[in-house]
């Protein structure tokens, strides 16, 4: 199922039964709550922000975060106040 709401786009994969298997929100760094804003930026204080994902299943609350700056892409994982680095991809020159 794909909607919008809160302004923001979301999908959700339902069984026949409707229960909900996931569901992802889809935003910007507005979208972050503060303590997982503040736990990427103080790691990552030069990046920008520039795309939010947050995925929900089975009870775990996961936030992907795109950042990106002149050099290099950056993809991070937010779990549990957890952050991890998923990916760096250098930009061409």
């Amino acid at each position: 199922v794909k909607f919008i709401m809160n302004d923001r786009e979301n999908r959700a994969l339902l069984t026949k039964n409707g229960q909900i298997v996931y569901h992802i929100s889809y935003g910007t760094e507005t979208f972050l709550p503060q303590d997982v804003r503040h736990v990427v930026k103080s790691k990552y204080y030069d990046q920008n922000i520039s795309r939010v994902l947050n995925v929900k299943q089975n009870e775990r609350n996961i936030w992907v975060i795109s950042l990106e700056d002149a050099k290099e892409f950056i993809m991070a994982r937010v779990e549990d106040m957890e952050l991890e680095e998923t990916q760096r991809i250098q930009k061409s020159k």
